[in-house]
């Protein structure tokens, strides 16, 4: 597939990593002015499968009594050792709670969860430690608490947030072992994802390092709940699921992305419609840091493939506003395409990105330099546009919610597995960037979410 673009010279001020020597000797030489052809690398086709539908990442608990996943039987070898490590992905609906993410029972046995806004371990009835830092509704936070056996260091998205000192309990506790509540109660009222449970006291390294992988051996791991509900995966087991818990799209893990086809056409508005249009799409959280007060971003995505529309959409809603003082014009939000799913290094001129501005102005596209930079292109005007963006109604208080549509020629024959992410840029300041799924880069292709091919061949 080839197109014909014409280098503005105006470049994206986003930069990933530089490494010398490694510029793409097609793309060193770009002049302003210079129309240049972007050849879109066809591979032979791949199977697809039509219809796919994304994968239920989490388990959402609606807070009431009957919210809990249970093992009624008290699981073998559950209470092992007095040193361990409970972590989670954790989206709370609610900050101001006592709610749990896992029980062995609080009166008897180890229990994690928050009070209030703090996390909160407790091993046996003797005492309780909580966290020196506190984790806000409304956010998609990585949890932990690392227990020797006299003091639990706690982890909010991989940094220290405090220790305490506590007394453990006796060992060998025969208690079902719940998640997201407790025998007391304390039941959560959000999405729980990737729960695991280890033998011994992890370290931040080792944390940090697992964090947005899918966990299923390794020394000392006890339990994975994969979704955050009822299936274990290191046994395996089946819990039994309560009234208000089902299991849902929006979450973290496993990162790779499957977009379903759209059962509507999609209205180029601006308007998220999710119980129609993007009724079933593929949902990518975009998370904001922990020191503000903004609830994280959702992203859908959709696909058609009728023959006066074989597009990818993508809609973004809830993006969080610039602070006061900053243009809206001076940040956007783009959907980059690795569109030969060459997982590059360093962005190349097959890496596509689209961008809409806060401030509603027309959209832009870059084309990356081959050094994991972009540079500012249009493409030349045909009889159909191959993208655009169109910005829903915005207020003093909230930025314009934003569509995207992707003409599927700009991804060749799109049977491959390509890659993509999508990011909000320069929202508080410059270079001040939220990129999902994490752990991404924005100039580096290598690091972006697989895109399973769903277009039939």
């Amino acid at each position: 597939m080839l197109f014909y673009v014409k280098v503005l010279g105006v470049s994206n001020p986003q930069q990933g990593p530089q490494h010398p020597g490694a510029a793409d000797a097609a793309g060193a030489d770009l002049v302003s002015g210079q129309f240049v052809s972007i050849a879109l690398l066809e591979r032979a086709p791949q199977p697809t499968q039509p219809g796919a539908r994304p994968p239920e990442r989490s388990t959402f608990y609606d807070g009431t009594p009957q919210a809990v996943v249970e093992w009624p039987s008290d699981p073998p070898g559950m209470d092992a050792t007095l040193a361990m490590t409970i972590e989670a992905w954790v989206y709370r609906e609610d900050a101001a709670r006592l709610e749990t993410i896992l029980s062995h029972d609080a009166a008897k046995s180890y229990w994690f969860g928050f009070n209030q806004g703090f996390l909160q371990f407790q091993r046996g009835p003797a005492g309780a430690g909580k966290s020196s830092r506190e984790v806000r509704a409304g956010r998609w936070t990585h949890v932990a608490a690392a227990y020797d056996g006299s003091r639990v260091q706690f982890f909010i998205d991989g940094d220290d947030a405090g220790s305490a000192s506590i007394k453990s309990g006796q060992l060998g506790q025969a208690s079902p072992l719940r998640l997201g509540g407790d025998p007391a109660g304390f039941n959560f009222h959000g999405y729980l994802d990737e729960v695991r449970v280890w033998w011994g006291a992890r370290t931040q390294a080792q944390i940090r390092a697992e964090m947005f992988n899918e966990v299923r051996t390794g020394a000392g791991l006890a339990l994975v709940f994969p979704a955050g509900g009822a299936r274990e995966e290191t046994h395996p087991w089946l819990g039994t699921a309560g009234n208000g818990v089902r299991p849902a799209i929006w979450g973290i893990l496993p990162r790779f992305l499957v977009v379903p086809k759209a059962t509507v056409p999609v209205a180029m508005d601006g308007k998220v419609a999710t119980d129609t249009e993007y009724l079933g799409a593929e949902q990518v959280p975009i998370r904001y840091g922990l020191g503000d007060t903004a609830r994280d971003a959702m992203a859908l995505l959709v696909y058609r493939d009728q023959p006066d529309d074989q597009n990818l959409y993508v809609a973004v809603r809830g993006l969080r506003d610039v602070p006061s003082g900053r243009s809206r014009g001076d940040s956007w939000f783009a959907v980059s395409i690795d569109a030969n799913g060459a997982r590059d290094l360093l962005a190349q001129r097959t890496d596509l990105q689209f961008g809409g501005f806060l401030g509603a102005q027309p959209g832009q596209m870059w084309v990356g330099d081959g050094e994991g930079g972009y540079t500012q292109w249009t493409i030349l005007p045909g009889p159909t546009k191959p993208w655009e963006v169109a910005y829903g109604p915005s207020t003093a208080a909230a930025p314009p919610d934003m569509e995207f549509r992707i003409a599927r020629d700009l991804f060749g024959q799109w049977t491959e597995t390509d890659g993509l992410m999508l990011g909000h840029f320069w929202v508080s300041a410059v270079r001040d960037d939220y990129l999902a799924p994490p752990p991404a880069k924005a100039g580096s292709p290598a690091t972006w979410a697989p895109l399973r091919p769903f277009w039939a061949s």
